[in-house]
């Protein structure tokens, strides 16, 4: 029987994945790409656009790995790789960096993504713009109606369409190589259970974040001791039927 697919970072910890496995998930670490910044070049929320049973990707990218995206042909997803302009300068690299919440998908005022907004559209998906063009970095997706964020314009954004939302403070999730982080990026949801890289008992607003996820009728997992960390998000692929 099929598993649900956890795509991570190329260099996630083991720590991660033993968790993700005890859980029932099939790992499927992502490459990286050498057009992006060296610290997200393995981030799969740069990477890869998953919807449905369709996963959007850079024709560059998948040149470059057809043994992973072979895998996920064979696991019945229909690979859709597109063109144009993919690389590390704003906002180039983040042609794929979209929120998906429930029936809506937040995604950057400057990003040029028509190939995604096209296929969501005729799938029934509202199109939500959005100043912050690391949309899904930015976007700790809680369920269908619930998001957690640092970011004003997608905290506005969400709230207007009527999405209950949790705004934190900005940082105190690490990313190697810059400031600090994002809390999409250092998470992942499925089922009832939001996954945590890192711990939110370490943020300050952590009881929050905790209270915000129950009172959504999530449970949480987290790797105990340590600070969150911006992987790229967890990305999860169900089986396709």
């Amino acid at each position: 029987m099929q598993k649900t697919l956890a795509i991570i970072a190329n260099n996630s910890e083991e720590e991660l994945e033993y968790i993700l496995e005890r859980d029932g998930f099939e790992i499927l670490r992502i490459p990286p790409s050498p057009l992006l910044a060296p610290p997200v070049q393995t981030h799969a929320d740069m990477l890869i656009f998953p919807l449905g049973d369709t996963v959007f990707c850079h024709e560059s990218f998948a040149q470059e790995n057809k043994e992973f995206f072979s895998k996920l042909e064979a696991l019945g997803y229909n690979v859709r790789a597109i063109g144009g302009e993919y690389r590390e300068e704003y906002p180039h690299d983040v042609r794929f960096n979209a929120a998906t919440v429930g029936k809506r998908i937040f995604i950057g005022s400057r990003t040029d993504a028509e190939d995604i907004r096209e296929y969501a559209r005729e799938h029934g998906f509202e199109i939500i713009r959005v100043k912050q063009g690391y949309a899904k970095c930015s976007t700790c997706i809680v369920g269908e109606n619930a998001i957690i964020t640092a970011d004003t314009a997608i905290e506005k954004a969400a709230r207007d369409v009527g999405i209950d939302v949790l705004r934190i403070r900005e940082g105190h999730v690490e990313l190697l190589g810059y400031s600090h982080g994002f809390i999409g990026g250092a998470t992942g949801a499925f089922g009832d259970t939001v996954y945590f890289v890192g711990d939110p008992n370490l943020h300050p607003d952590g009881n929050a974040i905790i209270d915000f996820c129950e009172n959504h009728g999530k449970k949480i997992s987290f790797i105990e001791g340590k600070k969150l960390l911006d992987i790229g998000s967890i990305l999860f692929l169900p089986p396709v039927n």
